[in-house]
């Protein structure tokens, strides 16, 4: 079996409040990729405008030629679920799969989306204030 074939994508706005440098979000993926035995394709880089994804979208009309995507992290999500949703069946549909680099995760079936969708809501339950 041949290692897959992983297209990196990366942002150049915040992620989960940080900008991180483009450098440093190659450098986690290609050591995921590296760890994992995959191949690393260079990067598709996402637009700074807000809610976009551009990127994202080219990167998904490339699924015939990769194995799958690669993110620096799944803070890098679209925030809207049915586009998440939409994304994650486009993926799936085609065959092919998600990671995210920073999280070491990797999303193969429909019920590993759920348990994304699960980190994203703890997550978004741990940083919203709470009336006491």
């Amino acid at each position: 079996m041949s290692a897959a074939r992983l297209r990196g994508y990366i942002f150049s706005r915040e992620i989960a409040g940080s900008l991180i440098p483009q450098r440093v979000q190659n450098l986690v993926i290609r050591d995921y990729c590296a760890r994992q035995g995959a191949v690393f394709l260079l990067s598709n880089t996402e637009y700074y405008m807000p809610d976009c994804y551009m990127m994202l979208d080219a990167t998904l009309r490339d699924l015939a030629s990769i194995d799958g995507i690669v993110f620096y992290s799944l803070e890098m999500l679209p925030e809207d679920p049915l586009r998440r949703r939409a994304l994650f069946d486009a993926v799936l549909d085609a065959g092919r799969e998600f990671r995210f680099a920073l999280e070491e995760l990797a999303v193969r079936t429909s019920s590993d989306c759920d348990l994304v969708e699960e980190i994203l809501a703890v997550k978004k339950l741990a940083v919203t204030p709470h009336a006491i």
